[in-house]
């Protein structure tokens, strides 16, 4: 089960499952850190869905580290692994590249599974 890109995203490449994938053209000189968390949170829930998981969860974790800043107009590339999914954890990981393979930032995300919504009386 594959989810689609985000609207404006397109896919250069069939993404293997577990896997997500977005190529995304940043408007002006500076990707802003909080930026960068924000992709590493949605597209790691976008990788674990692609992997089959269907059940609810809650960031426990989102590391980023920073190695590149893209410079202006440049296309970037990222791509979420899943790298664990378990009864009640699950982990990926996401980097961030420029067109040539140089790393820009990688995150790595952890959830916590099985979260039950309470019931309401």
């Amino acid at each position: 089960m594959s989810s689609p890109p985000p609207a404006g995203a397109r896919s250069p490449h069939m993404i293997p499952e577990g896997s997500s994938a977005l190529t995304a053209q940043k408007d002006d000189d500076l990707l802003h850190g909080g930026v960068t968390a924000m992709l590493v949170d949605g597209l790691g829930w976008i990788a674990l869905w692609s992997a089959g998981l269907i059940m609810k969860g809650v960031s426990v974790e989102i590391n980023v580290s920073y190695f590149d800043s893209p410079c202006l107009d440049e296309e970037i590339e990222i791509e979420a692994k899943a790298l664990h999914i378990g009864q009640s954890t699950a982990t990926v990981t996401v980097e961030l590249r420029k067109k040539n393979g140089k790393i820009i930032a990688v995150g790595r995300h952890t959830v916590y599974l099985n979260v039950h919504t309470p019931s309401k009386m």
